[in-house]
């Protein structure tokens, strides 16, 4: 029966193991020298070596050419494959060799048979060798019952242990071990190490397509020497092509093609990409990541950093993020990298991805290209409207006229809506109703997105009592709101901390209008008015109003330790949450009682 390829070219001695050097080297001073510690732990991720470097030096320990390695390391190889111990170990037949599965035997009881065993003199060899792979799965239990002859074996026993997750072996045991650590494999080692098996078993290649394999597998050459296989069973020649129809990718081409009508906002565009590549032939998961690198590439690239990813066509992508702001593609690289988990739950990845790359299309740049404000805003900038810019020197260039006009799609463009936004708290004020109007006033206008048609306004986080204030009283200020902005304008109220407001509110960026007072109620006058009641026909009849003290409780966000000191401490130390009491007047009017 013919092996398959990642066992048939499994390392048979020490210089066939690649990328490992160090723990080699260690491992072969160690043979030299004749110098054995009791326990040693082979640490790594899967498929870099762990397993088979701790075999070949089971079997060089046991070697019969192990005095003449010592006389002459440069001559002789180890193993050497020809004794009798070589051989048993070969067949996996060696009475002094025991290798444990540790994920199939987890209990204490296996582990104290392994100590009961571990009492006999070799057979065969010089070593009775022990070797416990996945050893991370042992139970606490077996660990401590591990820890007795692990710091004091018999002389004539080594255990090896083998795991993937360093850090759930105990410290306690962990301390007792000569710790070898194999990392990752580079990229080219893994294509090198490729290449030579493709040649030795007459398979037909493309560079592009090792390199790739390399690259998916992570520095592992396991999985490598797998997915060349599976590649192999599909085509009589491994291609690039194959590579990527077997790992159920989209080819490079595509996917800049799909992240340039992105780019551009060609909502359009992209739903007929996705129909015509047909996305569900595809692993979603793997696009998604295919993508999430696509966008940090052009972000290495727009940063003037070199690298290797989609070399072919970097300077396409270039051209595509030419006009892009680098806070755009890290907002497309967070919005990928939040719909992560839900890829893991969606039983239909192939529309959730769809959904994605329209989400993506969809938000707006920071600073986008004129050209996208022509087409989403065409009567947006007016002749004689002013526009924001972060530049501190002039435009000197058509480059740099497009960088002052385009400096946010979204937000305002025109200087009348922070006048409007005036008018609008000065027509709340001549609706009698004054805190109502003082409220608004001290919001602070962030911007109006045409788009979405919402204005967005923000409080400290501290004045919560304003926003659940302005939630009860809607049906007051909404007509106002609509009258001016349109019918369909939305309100969006922020909570932000106090550092990240804007030191001036919109009232004095635009034109001023004068404050709003609100007459003072003393203690006495706010028991009268409390007491007045809502019957009383002399109110009625003169048709007054009057106003009720009320103390509104606001829990207190005190999760910024610097903004809050010594809040902070006292929720250290005792749990719970501080509240804090507004005073508060509510306006009743005798004509509508």
């Amino acid at each position: 029966m013919q092996l398959n390829l990642a066992r048939k070219w499994r390392s048979k001695q020490f210089n066939e193991v690649i990328g490992q050097e160090l723990a080699v080297r260690l491992i072969k001073n160690s043979l030299y020298r004749s110098i054995f510690f009791p326990v040693y732990l082979f640490a790594g991720m899967r498929g870099c070596g762990k397993t088979t470097t701790a075999r070949l030096f089971a079997t060089a320990i046991n070697c019969e050419q192990l005095p003449a390695f010592q006389e002459n390391p440069q001559q002789i190889a180890l193993p050497c494959l020809v004794c009798l111990s070589c051989k048993a170990m070969q067949m996996l037949q060696h009475p002094d060799f025991i290798e444990i599965d540790a994920a199939s035997h987890t209990g204490v009881d296996n582990v104290r048979a392994l100590i009961d065993t571990a009492s006999f003199v070799p057979a065969l060899g010089r070593k009775k060798i022990y070797l416990i792979d996945e050893a991370h799965m042992l139970s606490k239990a077996a660990f401590n019952a591990l820890l007795k002859i692990l710091e004091e074996p018999p002389a004539s026993v080594i255990f090896m242990l083998a795991t993937t997750d360093f850090y759930k072996i105990l410290d306690t045991v962990r301390s007792r071990c000569f710790q070898l650590f194999f990392s990752p494999l580079s990229a080219q080692e893994v294509m090198k190490h490729l290449a030579f098996v493709c040649t030795q078993e007459a398979i037909p290649y493309e560079p592009e397509a090792l390199a790739l394999i390399a690259y998916e597998t992570e520095g592992s050459a396991r999985d490598a020497l797998n997915m060349l296989e599976k590649v192999r069973l599909t085509q009589s020649k491994i291609t690039k092509a194959a590579v990527i129809s077997t790992l159920g990718f989209i080819d490079d081409e595509r996917l800049v093609s799909l992240f340039k009508a992105i780019v551009e906002h060609n909502c359009a565009t992209v739903v007929t990409l996705c129909a015509t590549y047909n996305l569900k032939q595809f692993n979603a998961q793997l696009i998604l990541k295919k993508c999430i690198e696509l966008i940090r590439t052009s972000i290495w690239l727009k940063s003037a950093v070199p690298t290797h990813a989609f070399k072919p066509l970097q300077s396409t992508i270039r051209d595509i993020t030419h006009s892009c702001q680098l806070d755009y593609l890290v907002a497309l690289l967070e919005l990928c990298y939040s719909h992560e988990l839900t890829f893991l739950k969606t039983t239909t990845p192939d529309i959730m991805l769809e959904m994605l790359f329209l989400k993506m299309c969809s938000r707006m740049p920071t600073s986008a290209p004129l050209s996208i404000i022509d087409k989403q805003q065409p009567s947006t900038v007016s002749a004689g409207a002013s526009v924001h810019t972060y530049s501190s020197s002039p435009a000197t260039s058509a480059t740099d006229a497009v960088a002052l006009v385009a400096t946010d799609a979204v937000a305002l463009v025109a200087t009348d809506k922070p006048v409007k936004w005036s008018e609008f708290i000065q027509q709340l004020s001549s609706l009698d109703e004054p805190l109502l109007a003082s409220i608004f006033q001290q919001s602070h206008f962030i911007r109006f997105d045409q788009i979405a048609v919402c204005i967005e306004i923000a409080f400290a986080k501290n004045a919560l009592f304003y926003k659940e204030w302005l939630d009860s009283a809607q049906t007051t200020w909404k007509p106002v709101l609509d009258k001016l902005f349109g019918e369909k304008v939305q309100l969006s109220i922020q909570l932000q901390n106090r550092q990240e407001l804007p030191a001036e509110s919109v009232s004095t960026q635009a034109d001023k209008f004068a404050p709003i007072k609100i007459p003072k109620i003393t203690t006495s006058a706010a028991v009268s008015l409390q007491q007045a009641p809502k019957n009383n026909s002399a109110y009625k009849s003169s048709g007054q109003s009057y106003y009720k003290a009320v103390q509104k409780e606001v829990v207190l966000v005190v999760a910024d330790s610097q903004a809050w000191p010594q809040a902070s401490l006292l929720i250290s130390v005792f749990p719970g949450t501080i509240t804090h009491r507004v005073p508060t007047a509510v306006q009743h009017s005798t004509q509508e009682n």
